[in-house]
């Protein structure tokens, strides 16, 4: 019986592949790769950018307490409303103004900022290249 298999398969011409078939399997397979990369690379960024806008509006509230609180306002009005006197006591008035900034709320705030416009610019700079590449919209 083993001997009928030996002879079925004696009977087929071995092929050899074609000229740069592996070339072009490895091309596909790096170019499916890189696709799935975008489009992971654009979700992370679309994600961090919706955290980040998330984000903003509770530590604008909170930087919005803040100067309330400190009196920082105030001070504020006074540098508008009385400049004389403000230009009189311009060393007491600044040290004043700057003890009452807020900078943990404005540090978040600008964090934020920072965090959204970096994210943004990926998630557009990806966007552009999905949109741009046909290919990679069907993956």
């Amino acid at each position: 019986m083993a001997s009928d298999y030996e002879r079925l398969f004696e009977r087929f011409e071995v092929k050899d592949p074609p000229v740069g078939l592996l070339d072009k399997i490895s091309l596909s397979i790096s170019k499916e790769t890189a696709g799935r990369a975008l489009w992971a690379r654009t979700v992370i960024s679309g994600v961090l950018s919706l955290a980040a806008l998330a984000a903003l509006v509770p530590s604008w509230l909170i930087t919005q307490s803040e100067i309330y609180q400190s009196g920082f306002s105030q001070f504020l009005s006074l540098l508008l409303s009385d400049t004389n006197t403000v230009m009189a006591f311009w060393k007491e008035f600044s040290l004043s103004l700057l003890e009452s900034f807020p900078v943990a709320g404005t540090i978040a705030v600008l964090g934020s900022v920072l965090i959204l416009l970096i994210s943004m610019r990926f998630f557009v700079r990806d966007i552009n290249r999905i949109i741009h590449q046909p290919k990679l919209s069907r993956i």
